[in-house]
């Protein structure tokens, strides 16, 4: 729930039944006015878009294209000419999904409350009492959904918001060799991700993030925190321990960081973050934001449409590791 703005805040509140949540900017013409940035900004509200390679203009299957080369020496001391340089070009696809978000408002419902001044009834000057703080709230949620999907996604799972697109673990789980996938057991996450770490093959470490779920990165902090023969760690580290939840691991150079897409996944994931694609639209109408007083239903109405997916370019420098259900807690605080 957000907060009040400071520059209402002494109002009386509203009545029961109603929303304390307002927002000081209630022009109608804010969200025309906005309509690039708002549609951008729900796109890329999710933590994780922030981190991957964004590719535009996905609006259908499209492709990565990847290229592989090989360079073996040739004896300079030998006459003529032999190829010894070998390059494959590859694809790998993101299928993206097609999502809208609807929403409606009655101005009706706020004539009794604190806010009924602000309600406008006649015919063509109707206007919704706080419609940036509406907009803007609906924006942050469809960035926590989007998140837990860029992660999560299942087109065959029952759950209307992770059905649109497959996510990285679900791409993950089917591409990503056997051998880079670890069952991790034991009760100590600092062990845990040691161990994700140490199968990072070493030509691909200085570019690789481990990437946790918030609750994983927590027990963490604690085991390097309550273990006696670690607690130095914590303290070394302890400037490193801020909110954006992300840390170097100890005695290496590789970023261990918390995404609320993981949460409650018990998954430990090793990845170049550059090779992981988030695909959005970006360049055509197919990416709406719109916003208007309907006199057919006599409602505001909201309505947001995009398309997003994600792939891996290369599953085969992935690390995936699973919490097993002996190893999900955090390790004991005496050191022994």
């Amino acid at each position: 729930m957000a907060l009040l703005d400071d520059t209402i805040r002494g109002l009386e509140p509203i009545k029961e039944g109603g929303d304390a949540r307002i927002l000081k900017d209630t022009l109608p013409e804010w969200i025309e006015t906005n309509a690039s940035d708002l549609i951008t900004a729900s796109v890329f509200e999710a933590m994780s878009t922030k981190l991957f390679n964004v590719q535009q203009g996905v609006t259908a299957k499209t492709a990565i294209n990847l290229l592989d080369t090989a360079v073996t020496f040739g004896d300079g001391d030998d006459c003529g000419f032999e190829k010894n340089v070998d390059q494959t070009i590859s694809q790998r696809y993101i299928t993206p999904g097609y999502i809208k978000v609807n929403a409606d408002w009655c101005d009706k419902e706020f004539l009794d409350t604190f806010a009924h001044h602000l309600v406008k009834m006649a015919a063509g000057s109707e206007t919704l009492p706080f419609e940036q703080w509406f907009v803007e709230d609906i924006i942050k949620h469809i960035g926590v959904e989007l998140e837990k999907a860029i992660w999560q996604g299942d087109t065959t799972s029952q759950n209307a918001n992770l059905k649109h697109f497959d996510g990285l673990l679900k791409i993950m789980d089917a591409d990503v060799p056997a051998a880079n996938k670890i069952t991790l057991t034991g009760n100590d996450t600092f062990e845990q991700i040691w161990t994700v770490y140490s199968a990072i093959p070493s030509n691909l470490i200085n570019d690789t993030v481990i990437y946790v779920g918030r609750e994983t990165y927590r027990n963490l902090i604690k085991d390097m925190t309550f273990n006696q023969s670690r607690i130095a760690l914590a303290y070394n580290y302890n400037e490193q321990m801020n909110k954006e939840m992300e840390l170097i691991l100890p005695g290496t150079n590789t970023m261990v960081k918390a995404v609320n897409g993981l949460d409650d996944t018990k998954r430990i994931v090793a990845c170049i973050p550059s090779h992981v694609f988030y695909g959005v639209d970006g360049v055509s109408d197919h990416e709406t934001f719109k916003f208007w007083f309907s006199n057919d239903a006599d409602q505001f109405r909201l309505k947001v449409t995009f398309s997003a997916g994600v792939q891996i370019a290369r599953p085969e420098e992935v690390v995936l590791g699973t919490i097993t259900e002996e190893g999900s807690g955090s390790g004991s605080g005496n050191g022994q």
